[in-house]
């Protein structure tokens, strides 16, 4: 049985792929080949869940942190510019909006 992805995007720099069945979580996230972590670029939220009903999200998705620290930049081995990249590239793959998924 293979894994089917909600959104897939994968460069030389990065390789974004989110689940199916869990569209606002990633199942591979990887910068420069190694594993990379989510909160280094911003973190995922449902930016209007005032309005959602029980256990869906209205508005889903990604929200890049202001800036990179130097320490990830360092970590991954990546400029601000590849940085600014990597977090568009997740706020496309992780931009979900109304979702009842977890009813």
């Amino acid at each position: 049985m293979s894994i089917r992805y909600a959104k897939t995007l994968k460069t030389d720099l990065y390789d974004i792929r989110s689940y199916f069945s869990l569209p606002c979580a990633l199942s591979t996230f990887k910068v420069n080949g190694f594993a990379a972590e989510i909160g280094d670029f911003g973190e995922v939220k449902d930016t209007d869940s005032k309005h959602a009903e029980p256990y869906c999200c209205k508005k889903m998705q990604f929200i890049a942190k202001r800036a990179p620290t130097k320490k990830v930049l360092a970590k991954y081995g990546i400029m601000p510019t590849e940085w600014r990249e990597i977090a568009k590239a997740l706020k496309e793959v992780l931009f979900v909006g109304e979702c009842g998924w977890c009813e």
